[in-house]
């Protein structure tokens, strides 16, 4: 399908309940972009979408399933016709 459309948006997939996670969101250059999409893997969106200030989904399974996400957070973008799953290391305490 990404012969014929484009992906416009960045997907990053994050679990919201993960202070750390949200905290790296918080200080990427993502949490800025407004074509930024925030997806949820846990957590409750409303808190984070007020926190955040920014619209907060929750991913589907499907959508996991289709990506084949093993981790989060995730960073998703169109790299030509394909997608690019990245994994991103967050550091706990």
């Amino acid at each position: 399908p990404l012969d014929y459309v484009n992906l416009n948006t960045v997907l990053v997939v994050l679990d919201g309940t993960d202070r750390q996670q949200v905290d790296w969101f918080r200080n990427s250059p993502h949490a800025d972009d407004f074509r930024t999409r925030l997806l949820l893997s846990g957590g409750e969106y409303y808190t984070l979408s007020k926190e955040l200030e920014r619209p907060v989904f929750y991913l589907m399974d499907t959508v996991a399933q289709r990506l084949r996400l093993a981790a989060v957070p995730s960073v998703i973008r169109q790299k030509g016709n394909m997608l690019e799953v990245r994994e991103m290391k967050v550091e706990h305490d």
